[in-house]
């Protein structure tokens, strides 16, 4: 089907599930062995220039243990703004929270792994900004997430609107973690308007804009947003062709969980209320498909967002 062309990579992985270990502070004294490791490598020249200019960053790398730097080769990092190169939000999207080697990511296929994610030192609670905006309005940790592919026998990570980085050179280790040459660099997670664009959700996004809420569900924080595929939106158009502009703005806020980010190894059975003030029953596991209402999650659809994390469905939730 024309989705799971457009899902393939989508595909997200946690921590947790991988024993991977989350960091913690350094109590002695600070050690400057990951900026060395970096700085030993010709090739990330440019990366550890810039990481040592921006002191927050350079502290994050020193003061903590069992985390893992994704470090754009050069040919990678000098297609990045300048500016954006010095951006703290935009250094702590690529160090997480985590030791991962590249054997704690689970050799699968396309949409078929329903994913785990990784968290990052991009935080909403920092207030960092970009543009003149938030760089997240997510408050905990901002997650990246990876996938290995049979068809690729690489690891792919995954970032904002399902941009992909390819590791150039893997599981470089130092005294407090590893380091993964990326090419190219990590991407700003997006919003659920443009990550939808960006993978071909073109009719979800057409509500979206249909309700004039195109910019306001950018400013929905720490939220988990459903994006029916094409398909379901085609099978509720003698609905939607009658329907006003509320009525859109109804349909779209029915499909966002306010103050939850929740990914898929989060679900469990529960129900929840939405942004539209209804209430939608998330239910499945054991083994079985998960649903909210009547609404399938598709496998491998968890999607980082700006403001939280988005999940593919197969139907328009549409009001009763």
């Amino acid at each position: 089907m024309a989705w799971t062309r457009q899902l393939v990579p989508l595909m997200l992985l946690f921590c947790g599930a991988h024993g991977l270990q989350r960091s913690s502070t350094a109590t002695d004294q600070l050690s400057n062995s990951a900026l060395q490791a970096l700085g030993s490598h010709a090739d990330l020249a440019a990366f550890v220039n810039d990481v040592e200019a921006v002191p927050e960053i350079a502290n994050v790398i020193l003061a903590h243990r069992g985390i893992t730097i994704m470090a754009p080769v050069d040919s990678a990092w000098l297609r990045v703004d300048a500016i954006k190169r010095r951006n703290p939000a935009f250094l702590a999207w690529h160090i997480m929270n985590a030791n991962v080697l590249t054997s704690d990511v689970p050799l699968v296929q396309y949409e078929q792994h329903p994913g785990i994610t990784i968290p990052t030192f991009l935080s909403g609670s920092k207030n960092w900004t970009y543009s003149g905006e938030p760089a997240s309005l997510i408050s905990g940790g901002q997650s990246l997430t990876a996938i290995t592919l049979k068809t690729e026998d690489n690891v792919i990570w995954v970032s904002g609107a399902s941009n992909v980085s390819y590791i150039k050179q893997a599981n470089i280790s130092y005294d407090r973690g590893i380091i993964h040459k990326i090419d190219p660099a990590l991407q700003f997670p997006t919003s659920a308007y443009e990550t939808a664009f960006a993978v071909g959700l073109y009719s979800y996004c057409w509500a979206v804009f249909t309700a004039g809420l195109d910019q306001e569900i950018r400013r929905i924080p720490n939220s988990t947003f459903l994006l029916p595929i094409n398909e379901a939106f085609h099978a509720a158009l003698p609905f939607l062709l009658g329907a006003s502009r509320e009525e859109f703005k109804r349909i779209v806020y029915r499909h966002v969980i306010p103050g939850r980010v929740l990914w898929s190894h989060e679900f469990y059975n529960a129900s929840h209320e939405t942004f539209e003030g209804s209430i939608v029953q998330i239910r499945g596991g054991n083994g079985r498909r998960w649903f909210v209402d009547d609404a399938m999650i598709l496998d491998g659809s968890d999607k980082p967002l700006y403001n939280g994390v988005g999940h593919v469905v197969n139907k328009v939730l549409l009001p009763t």
